[in-house]
Formats: structure tokens, C-alpha cells, sequence
């Protein structure tokens, strides 16, 4: 017969208290058995009776070495492989790792559950160039306080995560709300590395928008004052466009029947282009190409 040895009765015991504490705000969903890729629980969070927004949760039971105590202040850590913070930082929703301490067996359910924000601290510090990564906490769930923790876990964390997400592909996205009536809220203080990727998504998004608003503004000509501001967004990256953004202010122009504007953009390009030390020679031909190429199409 299979023995089942301490440490997996131990994460069994662990998973089934985390579960239990997170079901008082979430749909709790267990990982099939045998599909566990380094997660335990798939959770949603409800408020108000509304199934809210998805997160990943892992599970670890930790001896009592792993709590912290700094300067009176409790928290825990743990030490986890490099991949596998790879493999969570490509999710698509924010991931957590649950930690509950076991000190004796048979247990005695925890006074605290800690939660570390894998998502948030990938977020705010990278992955480090290393085998393990010792990632530490000092949030959590009290039993005393229970419910008011994991409101503020449903209602604040979990949105916030949720929203800092998308700074990795330059987007900056607000808070999930349910009541479309709310300000908007953002997560200031974190990102700061993805400013340049912001910057492109802003340029490419006034390009795609400068595009979209030259269609309909054939049908509707009161939408012009769209166009115009696409173009004056994208007018500011000048010293940094693609040939679809020269491309899409030459169009504007011409759309305008300024034709001396949309070759002062040409001009002004070809400058850019050729006083660039930034490009190889081949590149700045390809460029000079292009620009040679829309200035033909406007005669």
C-alpha cells in the first residue's frame, strides 16, 4: 500500500484552510489532480453578489523558519526557482502564493495566512539573473480580522494586480469597476521601467486612431475634431515615428488638401532620417525609400 509521507499531508492540509478562508469571497475551483503546472486553486472573486475578477493562487505550507519578525513586524518568505516565476510572470491574470504556517502535527489552523503578491513583486522589481528567488511578505489574512482582510484583498489587491498587468505591453489600465458611475482608479508608484513601452503604445494607438478617424470622417465630416486630435498626439513623436505613423500624418494632410504641410512632414522626416546616428546605413535606405515613395504619391 502507497504511504502518504508528513510534507503532503501537510500541503493538503494547507490547500484545504486556504480554500476555505478564500470561499468566504470567491468561487474556489481545486486544480484537476495531475494538471498541476504551479498552481493549486483558481479563484474569482465576488462582490455583491457578482462574480468579479479571476486570480491564481498556489499553496505552501511553511515551518515556523520561515516567519519573519522586523521590528515587531510579522511576515514570511519563500524561496521559489527562477522558472517558475518566468512561467507565472507570463500569465495573463495576477498569481499569489498563499503561505500557512504549520509549527506542529497534528495543526492547529493558523492565526495567519500570508500572501505573497507574485504578480506585484514581478512587477515592481523583475527576476532576478538566478537560480532561486527568495521572495518575502509582509501581507496576509488574519483569523481575528478575517473578513475585513479579504475584502481588502477582493476589493483593492486583486484589482490593482489586475491592472498593473498590462504595463508590460505599455497599456496603462484602470481598476476593474462594476459600477461604470466611479472615477476611474489607477496604480501609481509602480512601472516606471515600462515608460518607453507607454510611450510607444501612445504613439501607436494615435496612429491606429488617426487611421480610424480618416475613415470615418469620409462619412461624417463632424469628426474631424477626432482626426485632429490623433494628429496632434502623434505630431509630438516626430523624432520617433514608424513609416505607418509618417505615413498616416502625410494622409491627414492631404486630407486637408494642405499638400505643402504633408511634404514639410516628408522634408522634416528625411532630416530625421538621415541625421540619425542611431540606424545602420542599410536601415536609413529602406527609410529614405519610403518617404521618397509617399512624396511621388502626392503629385
Amino acid at each position: 500500500m502507497a504511504k502518504v509521507d508528513l510534507n503532503r499531508l501537510k500541503g493538503n492540509f494547507a490547500e484545504h484552510v486556504t480554500a476555505a478562508w478564500l470561499s468566504r469571497v470567491c468561487l474556489v475551483r481545486p486544480v484537476a489532480e495531475g494538471t498541476d503546472i504551479g498552481l493549486d486553486l483558481y479563484c474569482e472573486s465576488v462582490l455583491e453578489s457578482t462574480p468579479y475578477l479571476h486570480f491564481w493562487v498556489q499553496v505552501k505550507a511553511i515551518p515556523e523558519s520561515n516567519i519573519l519578525d522586523e521590528g515587531g513586524k510579522k511576515g514570511a518568505f519563500f524561496d521559489f526557482p527562477a522558472d517558475q516565476l518566468r512561467y507565472w510572470e507570463r500569465q495573463p491574470i495576477p498569481v499569489y502564493v498563499f503561505l500557512v504556517p504549520i509549527g506542529t502535527w497534528p495543526p492547529v489552523f493558523p492565526a495567519t495566512i500570508y500572501t505573497i503578491r507574485v504578480t506585484e513583486q514581478i512587477i515592481r522589481a523583475g527576476i532576478p539573473e538566478q537560480k532561486s528567488v527568495r521572495l518575502k511578505t509582509f501581507e496576509g489574512s488574519d483569523a481575528s480580522n478575517l473578513d475585513e482582510d479579504l475584502r481588502e484583498f477582493v476589493e483593492k489587491i486583486v484589482p490593482s494586480d489586475s491592472s498593473i498587468l498590462f504595463l508590460r505591453k505599455g497599456m496603462v489600465v484602470p481598476w476593474e469597476n462594476l459600477d461604470e458611475d466611479q472615477e476611474p482608479r489607477y496604480t501609481i508608484g509602480i512601472g516606471f521601467q515600462y515608460v518607453e513601452k507607454i510611450l510607444d503604445a501612445i504613439r501607436d494607438t494615435a496612429t491606429w486612431g488617426l487611421l480610424q478617424a480618416l475613415t470615418v470622417e469620409r462619412v461624417d465630416p463632424k469628426k474631424k475634431i477626432v482626426r485632429k486630435r490623433f494628429e496632434n498626439i502623434l505630431s509630438v513623436f516626430k523624432d520617433d515615428l514608424h513609416n505607418w505613423g509618417i505615413s498616416m500624418l502625410v494622409r491627414s494632410a492631404h486630407f486637408d488638401g494642405d499638400i505643402d504641410k504633408a511634404k514639410g512632414i516628408i522634408k522634416e522626416q528625411t532630416e530625421i532620417v538621415n541625421s540619425s546616428a542611431l540606424i545602420t546605413a542599410e536601415e536609413k535606405q529602406k527609410r529614405l525609400n519610403s518617404l521618397n515613395i509617399l512624396l511621388s504619391e502626392l503629385h
